[in-house]
């Protein structure tokens, strides 16, 4: 193997390890999102809040957000329960099944 392959197979590794964790989320822009629920594509956010309240009896919603990820639509909602503990709830839009609910670090 001549010193141009190995410093080749380097950069491919290099450049491989840079792109572990990489994923294509980004946030949906609030003018998007409200022509998403318009055209009926996502539930109405006081619709997705209410479902992500329901998990964490007298919880408080702290920040909410709407993103695309590889062309799927998911809301994330932080919430802070009565004991202080902070939540993240993930729900599909399309129709507010809970996707996943765990205990924010």
């Amino acid at each position: 193997m001549n010193i141009e392959q190995v410093s080749l197979i380097a950069s491919i590794l290099s450049l491989a390890g840079t792109m572990i964790g990489y994923t294509d989320t980004i946030s949906v822009d609030p003018n998007q999102a409200v022509e998403l629920v318009k055209e009926d594509k996502i539930q109405p956010f006081e619709q997705l809040n209410r479902f992500a309240l329901a998990k964490h009896a007298n919880a408080t919603m702290e920040t909410s957000k709407l993103e695309s990820e590889y062309g799927h639509y998911t809301y994330k909602v932080e919430l802070r329960d009565a004991q202080g503990i902070q939540w993240e709830v993930e729900l599909d839009p399309t129709n507010g099944k809970i996707i996943r609910d765990q205990q924010d670090d």
